[in-house]
């Protein structure tokens, strides 16, 4: 098999693999009292796994996730005005205040501090055990060796540089 063929078939595993991870999320959200918005795979393996209950600064994010610090911070502004997260404000604390930026990135700097909110920690609750259950439902559906192989496929791309855990949005 030449590399073209591998990498679409690769391609199609993961698109296939993201689709069936966003549609359970999804599902599981609607049983919450918190919408979905349009959040993805992307979402939670570059952002918001590195958000920590005690609060996470955005230097931290940077380098757990791959991702340059301009592209971190466009994903707070979005996952701000989605309820997600707060930026340097613990939801314990009470209520914040709008701060100035709110919903953007303006203002947001490495040492800035992101705190999941109820509904990031509804999310982050749901997303946490999906990837291992996907995975069984796939070693059910296609056979652990086939899986195994997939794994292997992927675990084998050989690149030089630090790459982000899931593509980047």
């Amino acid at each position: 098999m030449d590399d073209t063929a591998l990498t679409t078939l690769l391609s199609h595993a993961v698109l296939a693999f993201a689709i069936e991870f966003d549609n359970e999320f999804e599902q599981e959200m609607r049983k919450t009292y918190a919408r979905p918005f349009g959040v993805s795979i992307v979402m939670w393996s570059n952002f918001m796994r590195f958000v920590g209950e005690t609060g996470t600064p955005i230097a931290e994010i940077v380098e757990a996730s791959c991702i340059p610090k301009e592209a971190v911070v466009s994903v707070v502004g979005g996952t701000e005005r989605w309820g997600y997260v707060t930026v340097d404000h613990d939801p314990k604390a009470g209520a914040p205040l709008r701060r100035s930026g709110f919903g953007s990135g303006r203002g947001v700097k490495l040492d800035t501090v992101l705190y999941p909110s109820m509904t990031g920690k509804l999310a982050i609750d749901r997303w946490e055990p999906l990837v291992a259950e996907i995975e069984r439902r796939w070693r059910e559906r296609f056979g652990g060796k086939e899986v195994d192989a997939l794994r292997d496929a992927l675990g084998a791309v050989d690149v030089d540089a630090p790459l982000p855990h899931f593509l980047p949005s």
